[in-house]
């Protein structure tokens, strides 16, 4: 054998012995130390402090007392001066063929709807499976007492219902259906109308159900007069329920207000004139710009605030005392879980992201800490900053800038 091919050889079993043992480390570490990796996405924080208040509008109470009464206007629905309110029945079959001749009506607009909408394309599961959602969505609704689009939701599912129909019977069900009930419709007419007597509208407004005996105590005026410690008497004493003998109320106007009370400390920036954000939780879920009417005089080291707001007032109509967020700052930027951040030898802080096979390290700016997280910097400008959609590394060991990790 000539010593240049032995040579050659050699040098060949050295590589092929020098890969399989680097392979080998690789193999070994990956499976006692396996590399975990998490997504980095845009990120807003808002910071403030919570505050306890409640909503306050220009109602007008309507006075009724009577037990057979079928009111028209829905819940946050806008009516009319003169717009009948509610018809007052002189028994109960007279009140019961006018709601079924109201359901009725309903369903023959639905099933004229999905009757012409042949190229409706969805499959019986898929409504059944929604239908389902819709059922679960509104018992949490009901459990948690978000009551403000309970309404809404349970049209939704009677929708669903109709379309479901449509799919499992076709459109010669659905003609056979309306014909029906179109039949049953001409048949409550001709039991008559009924004895009933109308209730008109005294003034314009939004329609609510519900009368809770603060109308008069908490209107836009009367607030302004309150010092902290007579509207959190008044939140002490009322419960919010609903009182009888009433039909419902007008709310009147565009315009509703939420008046909260603030520790002077966490509120000395808020002035009359200014604007605020307020992110309401629970039953009314909203982040609102609103513009502060009124700051009372310190009391206590509290200060009550009277805030207005012109949008979102239908979902308010059933609410009374609320809390929210009094945002303060807000900071955007990237979330990383902070198993991922690193301090190096030289004290930079950062981060190693998987670029192709190797670990990259990233300086990183911390803006805040969250119980998980940290919010770093955004420097779009800097082609080698970390960026949205980079792979943090947040378990590898004897990570390095450079290393090869997969």
């Amino acid at each position: 054998m000539k010593q240049g091919t032995f040579l050659t050889k050699t040098v060949i079993w050295l590589f092929f012995f020098a890969i399989v043992a680097y392979l080998g480390v690789n193999l070994a570490n990956g499976l006692l130390h396996p590399l975990k990796t998490e997504l980095v996405y845009a990120l807003s924080v808002d910071r403030g402090v919570s505050v306890s208040g409640v909503f306050v509008r220009d109602e007008l109470p309507i006075a009724l007392d009577a037990s057979l009464v079928d009111v028209l206007p829905s819940e946050g629905e806008r009516i009319g001066k003169g717009q009948v309110l509610a018809k007052i029945y002189s028994d109960q079959d007279t009140l019961q063929r006018e709601r079924d001749k109201a359901e009725i009506d309903r369903q023959l607009e639905q099933l004229s709807y999905f009757g012409g909408t042949y190229g409706l394309d969805i499959s019986g599961k898929e409504l059944d499976e929604k239908i389902s959602d819709s059922l679960a969505a509104l018992r949490g609704m009901a459990a948690q007492k978000r009551l403000t689009n309970l309404e809404k939701t349970a049209q939704n599912l009677k929708n669903l219902i109709f379309q479901r129909d449509y799919v499992y019977y076709g459109a010669d069900g659905i003609e056979k259906m309306t014909a029906a009930l179109r039949e049953r419709r001409a048949a409550l007419e001709r039991m008559g109308s009924g004895n009933y007597t109308v209730v008109y509208a005294p003034e314009a407004g939004t329609y609510s159900a519900l009368v809770d005996g603060l109308e008069e105590r908490l209107n836009p005026e009367t607030v302004k007069e309150l010092t902290p410690s007579g509207l959190e008497a008044l939140m002490r004493a009322e419960t919010g329920e609903a009182k009888s003998g009433y039909v419902g109320k007008i709310i009147r106007g565009s315009k509703w207000y939420f008046a909260f009370l603030i520790e002077v400390q966490n509120g000395k920036e808020i002035k009359a004139g200014n604007k605020i954000r307020l992110k309401f939780e629970r039953e009314f879920s909203a982040d609102l710009a609103m513009q502060v009417e009124h700051v009372s005089k310190t009391e206590g080291g509290k200060l009550l605030v009277l805030a207005s707001c012109t949008r979102n007032l239908s979902e308010t109509t059933l609410l009374r005392e609320q809390n929210a967020q009094l945002v303060q700052t807000s900071s955007a930027g990237l979330r990383i879980p902070k198993e991922a951040v690193r301090v190096e030898e030289d004290g930079k802080i950062g981060v190693y992201c998987l670029s192709g096979l190797q670990a990259k390290f990233k300086p990183v700016t911390i803006l805040f800490e969250g119980e998980s997280f940290y919010l770093v910097e955004y420097d779009r400008g800097n082609a080698a900053a970390i960026r949205e959609g980079d792979l943090v590394i947040v378990a590898g060991e004897g990570l390095y800038d450079g290393k090869v990790v997969a």
